[in-house]
């Protein structure tokens, strides 16, 4: 993998804000109104991955999603339970709400490849799980932080305080996510 290196930008004021955001793709925009909606709808002790609008850009499918990992350990959102590596997806995070600890890089403990019939194929893109990351970097993240996970960089949260929203844009160069 030579040297893969996560970028995290340490409470960075993100140029935009949530009631400006957009993402322009292919002509098309997705607007902060869509955005505050379905934060709204989400339910707060729920694990959620919600795509708001994937497009096919020719080398790679882009998709934009909101994510919402509440703390409660039950909802397998920590990286005893939950931790992945994406084969051909980067992971862009800005973080839109709470705080939590993400685990990057390393080496993925006890890696299963994602099934074809596993729900997550379409949210994530190819890659698989595992039980934990090995030698990995422990970060505190938070509300502003801008997250660059590149594709085959093990990631997972160790600890999440309260809950964390975030956006994430995902560059499928697997063209795995479906188009919406």
């Amino acid at each position: 993998m030579g040297n893969i290196r996560t970028f995290i930008a340490n409470r960075a004021r993100v140029a935009f804000r949530l009631q400006r955001i957009r993402l322009v793709t292919g002509g098309k925009k997705t607007r902060a109104a869509t955005i505050s909606q379905v934060i709204k709808a989400m339910p707060a002790n729920a694990a959620v991955d919600q795509p708001l609008r994937t497009l096919d850009e020719g080398i790679a499918n882009v998709g934009i999603f909101i994510v919402h990992r509440p703390q409660e350990p039950d909802q397998g959102c920590t990286i005893e339970h939950d931790t992945l590596v994406n084969d051909k997806t980067t992971s862009i995070f800005v973080v839109l709400d709470g705080a939590g600890t993400l685990v990057t890089g390393g080496k993925l403990a006890n890696p299963a490849a994602l099934s074809p019939n596993d729900p997550d194929l379409k949210l994530v893109g190819s890659g698989s799980r595992g039980d934990g990351i090995q030698n990995g970097q422990s970060r505190r993240i938070s509300k502003g932080d801008v997250v660059i996970i590149p594709a085959g960089v093990p990631h997972g949260f160790s600890a999440i305080e309260r809950s964390i929203t975030y956006e994430v844009v995902r560059i499928d160069s697997g063209k795995t996510l479906p188009l919406k």
